[in-house]
């Protein structure tokens, strides 16, 4: 995998996610991006158990399909992808 342009601090896991609103349904389960503010509003959420702060925060998801299919060419190659037709705008469909 390439350098990253954002904080790691450790090994990474990186994840490609599909599915009908994939997005929104991970950064559900992530939680807030601050696990001091998920501790107290959503304790079971990914970055409540193991986050730190708000840099180290334990989990990465793409807050909207541009930023996804940025991140995703970035972390998996330009090829990730596959193309999405015009009427799922509101989704992203992943190879």
């Amino acid at each position: 995998m390439p350098p990253s342009p954002f904080p790691v601090s450790g090994e990474v896991l990186a994840l490609l996610l599909e599915g009908r609103d994939a997005i929104a349904v991970w950064r559900r389960l992530l939680g807030p991006g601050d696990p001091s503010v998920g501790r107290q509003t959503d304790q079971r959420s990914i970055r409540a158990l193991y986050g730190t702060n708000k840099l180290a925060n334990a989990a990465h998801g793409a807050d909207s399909p541009t930023s996804a299919a940025r991140e995703i060419a970035h972390v998996f190659g330009p090829d990730a992808m596959l193309p999405k037709e015009e009427d799922e705008a509101d989704t992203v469909e992943w190879a």
